[in-house]
């Protein structure tokens, strides 16, 4: 974006009191620049060579670099203002999620879910009723899993399944029967 031409305080100073005039109905737009240059003229007595006419031009051009930049801050204003209603309601509650160690959704059981931001009391309770349910159920699977470890452990002792189950002992160096 085009920055705003560098002049001097008084100078923004004027062309603010005078925009505000025109704003206010007190100056029409032709009279805008005529009285611009007239403060100019004012202020450069002593033969500064700022002429009437490139008063006038320098004005008008600085007033659209001023108009230009407060639409173009408007435009982003609008624009924030607009996202912000998109992302407001997807971007921050994840990261609390994420703080919070919370998933998106809640599983509800039975291929029912619900997003964590949205679900009631009831919801939440039944997710933790289906967590329970799976905490309970691969508790009972691990533990399945150990007591078979354990068998087969017993049964081969200090030798691998394969020895035992295998009877092809040329390929292994034990006698047949090992079973």
């Amino acid at each position: 974006m085009k920055k705003l031409p560098s002049r001097p305080q008084w100078y923004k100073d004027m062309v603010a009191q005078l925009r505000a005039d025109r704003s206010a109905g007190d100056t029409s737009p032709s009279e805008f620049l005529e009285h611009a240059a007239d403060e100019i003229e004012k202020r450069h007595k002593d033969g500064d060579p700022y002429l009437r006419s490139l008063a006038i031009n320098d004005v008008a051009t600085y007033d659209r670099a001023i108009s230009r930049e407060q639409r173009n801050a408007a435009a982003d204003e609008a624009a924030a203002e607009e996202a912000s209603k998109w992302l407001q309601r997807g971007l921050f509650p994840d990261e609390v999620l994420v703080k919070l160690g919370l998933d998106r959704e809640i599983n509800l059981g039975f291929s029912l879910r619900v997003e964590t931001l949205d679900a009631t009391h009831e919801q939440r309770l039944k997710g933790i009723e289906e967590l329970e349910r799976k905490k309970s159920n691969s508790t009972a699977g691990t533990q399945k899993r150990i007591d078979a470890l354990k068998r087969a452990d017993a049964m081969a002792g200090d030798k691998t399944l394969r020895e035992i189950i295998d009877n092809r002992p040329e390929e292994y160096g034990y006698g047949a029967g090992a079973l």
